[in-house]
């Protein structure tokens, strides 16, 4: 078993690759501990997606991670990926993540919403909010809430059961998947 004591301090770290239109920057500061990593001011960037890491990560005792992101707009950071939207999308969003559990079968709880609005294709949503958690067996929609600046909601949640745990999954159409979806829109 590798045991590694002491810390580090990268600056001005930045990786290109054939696959990224824009360079990933980052900065950490790493406290190593026996079989532990503690994420002290640690950032990286993407574009304009900025996330910073906090917490523990332990290969015995588990994750105790918080991964929160700046208010970043989703049309210009599609533009930063080979990733094509079949309608436009624009708007900014925001998101809070946490890494807890077991190093083998960590469990990602996460709430994304808008600041400021969101426009799909040409449907403005005043508000948008997205609360989810998911495991290596499946993903839970808690809620999805979207609501049109015209009034109404648009509510969704739900889960998805892999046929195997990630990342052994090479066929995502063997996946069980219950939705429920209910919409109110003002006249």
């Amino acid at each position: 078993q590798t045991q590694v004591d002491g810390t580090a301090n990268v600056q001005k770290l930045q990786v290109k690759s054939p696959q990224l239109k824009v360079p990933v920057n980052a900065i950490a500061n790493l406290k190593f501990d026996g079989q532990s990593v503690s994420f002290g001011d640690t950032r990286a960037s993407y574009g304009n997606l900025t996330t910073a890491v906090s917490g523990i990560a332990d290969l015995d005792k588990g994750f105790d991670l918080k991964v929160n992101t700046n208010s970043f707009n989703i049309g210009n950071l599609l533009k930063t990926t080979n990733l094509k939207s079949p309608v436009n999308v624009d708007g900014n969003l925001q998101a809070q993540l946490l890494v807890k559990g077991e190093a083998d079968n960590p469990i990602l709880l996460g709430n994304v919403s808008s600041q400021r609005g969101i426009v799909v294709d040409k449907t403005r949503f005043s508000k948008v909010n997205t609360v989810f958690g998911g495991s290596l067996d499946q993903f839970i929609l808690k809620e999805f809430r979207a609501t049109p600046a015209t009034g109404g909601d648009i509510v969704a949640k739900g889960e998805i059961l892999f046929p195997k745990s990630l990342p052994e999954v090479k066929d995502f159409s063997k996946s069980k998947i219950a939705l429920d979806f209910d919409a109110k829109i003002a006249n």
